[in-house]
C-alpha cells in the first residue's frame, strides 16, 4: 500500500495500518447506514459508500493540512468538500437501491466514485490556475513598479549631476561674498547649501543599481512620510549572480511589509543589513511593530485589505528563496519583527 511513498519503513507501516483501520471502520459505518435505510443491495452498495466516505475523509484531512500550512480555505470550498461526497453517498444509498439488479447498483456506485474523483480533480486544477493567474498578475505589477523606481533613480542621478554642475556657480557666489567680507550672508548661504546636499544624499551607495534604487526610493518616501531614520549596514558588490528581477521581489516585499508595520508605530525603528560574502547573500530587516501579529500555520499574515493578496508577496519571496536553495526565517522579540533571508550565490 505504501511502496510508492517516501519515508522510513516504520512510518510507512504505521500509515498503512492507520489507513486500513480507517477503511474497516468506514466499511462498518456504511453497512450500518445501509441497514438503517433498509437497502436491498447492501453488498454491492457498501463498496461505493465506503469508498465515498473514505474519499471524504481524505479530502477533509488534506484541507485541514493545507490550512495549517497557511493556505486560506474559503467557506465555499469547505461546502463543496462536504456536500459533493455527501450527496453522492445519499444518491448511492437511496437512488441506486432502486436499480433492477445488483450489477446495475454496483456499476452505478462505481460511477459515483469516479465522478467524485473527476470533479475534485477539476476543482483543484481550476483553483491552481486561478492562483497562478493571480500571482502572475501581482508579479507583473511589481515589475512595472520596480521599472518605475529604476527610472526615478536615473532621474535622481541626473539631479545630482546637475547639482555638481551648479557647485561652480555656488563657489563663485561664496567667493564674491568673501571678497566683500559679508560673512553673515556667507554663513546662511553655506547652511542652505548643506541642507540641499543632505536632502539629496542617498541612503544607499553600494554601487548595485537594483539595491540602491529600491532602498533609496522606498526609504526616502518613508523618511518624508514617517520621519524615519533607518540604520543601514550594506556590503554588496555592484553585481550579484541573483537575477535583478528576483532581488527586486525579495527586497521590495520585505521593505514594503516593514514600512507598513512602521506606519502604526510612533518613533519606530528600522534596521537593514545586507552583506554578500563567501558565496552567500544575507539580508536582515528588523522593524518595530505594534499590536498583535496574525499567524496562520508558519506564515505571518499582513494587514492588507485585499484578502486574496494575503501572503502572496511573502509567498513569492519564499518561491524565489527556494529557487536559489536558500533559507527564510521570521521571528519576533519584544516589539521588534525580524526577517532574515539567506541565498547561496
Amino acid at each position: 500500500m505504501t511502496l510508492t511513498y517516501r519515508g522510513k519503513w516504520k512510518t510507512r507501516v504505521i500509515a498503512a495500518l492507520l489507513v486500513g483501520g480507517l477503511h474497516l471502520v468506514l466499511e462498518d459505518v456504511s453497512y450500518r447506514l445501509l441497514i438503517v435505510l433498509h437497502s436491498e443491495y447492501i453488498i454491492p452498495l457498501i463498496l461505493a459508500v465506503t469508498d465515498l466516505l473514505f474519499f471524504l475523509c481524505m479530502i477533509v484531512a488534506k484541507k485541514i493540512a493545507d490550512q495549517k500550512r497557511g493556505q486560506e480555505i474559503p467557506l465555499s470550498e469547505w461546502l463543496a468538500v462536504i456536500l459533493i461526497p455527501g450527496i453522492s453517498i445519499f444518491f448511492s444509498a437511496i437512488v441506486l437501491d432502486q436499480c433492477r439488479d445488483e450489477k446495475a447498483a454496483f456499476l452505478g456506485g462505481l460511477c459515483m466514485v469516479f465522478l467524485n474523483l473527476a470533479v475534485f480533480y477539476l476543482l483543484e486544477h481550476l483553483k491552481q490556475l486561478q492562483q497562478n493567474r493571480l500571482e502572475l498578475s501581482l508579479l507583473e505589477q511589481e515589475n512595472r513598479a520596480y521599472e518605475n523606481q529604476l527610472q526615478e533613480l536615473s532621474a535622481m542621478e541626473d539631479s545630482m549631476k546637475s547639482l555638481r554642475h551648479d557647485i561652480k556657480n555656488h563657489l563663485l557666489v561664496l567667493q564674491e561674498m568673501a571678497g566683500k567680507h559679508d560673512f553673515s550672508n556667507m554663513d546662511r548661504y553655506v547652511e542652505s547649501l548643506n541642507d540641499m546636499v543632505e536632502q539629496s544624499k542617498p541612503f544607499a551607495e553600494t554601487g548595485n543599481i537594483t539595491v540602491d534604487s529600491l532602498l533609496n526610493i522606498k526609504l526616502k518616501a518613508a523618511n518624508h512620510r514617517l520621519g524615519l531614520e533607518p540604520v543601514l549596514e550594506l556590503a554588496v558588490p555592484s553585481s550579484l549572480s541573483i537575477e535583478n528581477h528576483d532581488l527586486c521581489i525579495i527586497l521590495g516585499n520585505l521593505l514594503d511589509n516593514a514600512i507598513e508595520a512602521l506606519e502604526q508605530c510612533r518613533n519606530g525603528y528600522l534596521g537593514i543589513s545586507m552583506r554578500a560574502e563567501a558565496g552567500v547573500l544575507l539580508l536582515r530587516i528588523v522593524n518595530s511593530y505594534t499590536g498583535l501579529l496574525r499567524k496562520q500555520g508558519e506564515r505571518f499574515l499582513t494587514s492588507k485589505a485585499a484578502s486574496q493578496e494575503h501572503g502572496i508577496g511573502l509567498n513569492n519571496v519564499k518561491q524565489i528563496v527556494e529557487k536559489y536553495h536558500g533559507e527564510m526565517h521570521f521571528e519576533t522579540e519584544a516589539d521588534l519583527f525580524r526577517a532574515e533571508i539567506l541565498i547561496y550565490l
